[in-house]
């Protein structure tokens, strides 16, 4: 299977564009849950059709952009995750078993890391933001903790709170620790807030995906710890004081690289619809006005032929040049 960072070199990826409906396996639609017990949103496709390469005891493997085979945090996790969502659909046993398999395969990789004592890394490069070995992810951290919390009150087992407990740590802990939290100062309007880094690259990324991820993780953590509750709320209202960085008046961008003088990154139809989401699920969060309104903004951009085509053409431009 293509490599997720190169996924959008086929033609599915300009289909969205069009059809507004998801594609392939790197690029599946996810619909919102009514109820947040199972996750905010549902993953099970990605258990359902998942094509993932596997080693000898059924652990899912990623291939690189490099060509290379590797256990990644990202999918690992995701996977656990879409594999206990299916075992909550099907009352299948196979699904639990493949949820448990993947979780604890996920949390035998932890290691320590510069003064991160408890973090699982990735050790395949993303030439995108320049990230060779040895990175962690907020995303990945993110769905561990969501994960984590939830298998277990099912299994009852106070490991995996635990678990989630150490891994809380690298969501404090800046990227030159690290940890994946970064300082963000804005220099023409004194503005500063923190991201947590779905790709902690040397410079600013600031994933917005990656970002709602983790705060989803630390929101459902913070039902256990007071810590996590205390850094979601914080991180939470930074984020929509700063909303309008990522969503601009045609088109919302995938990362805020641009701030220190990349290319600016606008978000591709798939990730601009899931970021819609996002933002509605934290407005129901946290009953933040700014959430709502930027979603709707968004979805006024994504029913606009001409901001879709504004946006396709300017991805197309990203990538070419």
């Amino acid at each position: 299977m293509k490599a997720a960072t190169k996924s959008y070199k086929s033609l599915n990826t300009f289909k969205q564009y069009y059809t507004l409906d998801s594609t392939d396996y790197w690029h599946i639609k996810y619909q919102v849950n009514s109820d947040t017990k199972y996750y905010y949103w549902d993953m099970s496709e990605k258990a359902f059709r998942c094509e993932l390469e596997r080693d000898r005891e059924g652990i899912t493997k990623y291939i690189g952009e490099d060509g290379g085979s590797y256990y990644s945090s990202i999918e690992l996790i995701q996977y656990a995750m879409a594999s206990f969502q299916a075992y909550i659909k099907t009352k299948d046993k196979y699904w639990l078993d493949e949820c448990v398999l993947h979780t604890d395969k996920y949390l035998s990789l932890a290691t320590q890391y510069k003064k991160a004592s408890f973090t699982v890394l990735n050790h395949y490069p993303v030439s995108l933001y320049k990230l060779k070995n040895k990175w962690p992810s907020a995303l990945s951290l993110g769905v561990a903790l969501s994960l984590l919390t939830r298998l277990s009150s099912l299994l009852d087992k106070k490991y995996y709170l635990e678990s989630a407990i150490k891994l809380f740590d690298n969501l404090k802990l800046s990227v030159e620790d690290g940890g994946v939290l970064r300082d963000v100062s804005i220099r023409n309007d004194g503005r500063c807030f923190r991201v947590m880094e779905e790709y902690p690259s040397d410079e600013l990324s600031g994933v917005l995906n990656g970002h709602i991820t983790a705060l989803w993780g630390l929101y459902d953590l913070g039902n256990h710890y007071m810590d996590s509750k205390i850094l979601f709320d914080e991180l939470s209202v930074e984020l929509a004081d700063n909303i309008s960085l990522w969503d601009e008046k045609r088109w919302s961008n995938y990362d805020i690289a641009h701030l220190v003088g990349k290319k600016k990154n606008l978000a591709s139809i798939h990730y601009h619809m899931l970021h819609i989401q996002q933002l509605f699920i934290m407005f129901k969060l946290t009953g933040n006005d700014k959430y709502i309104i930027s979603a709707e903004n968004m979805i006024r951009q994504k029913y606009s032929v001409f901001c879709r085509f504004y946006g396709l053409v300017n991805k197309l431009f990203f990538r070419l040049l």
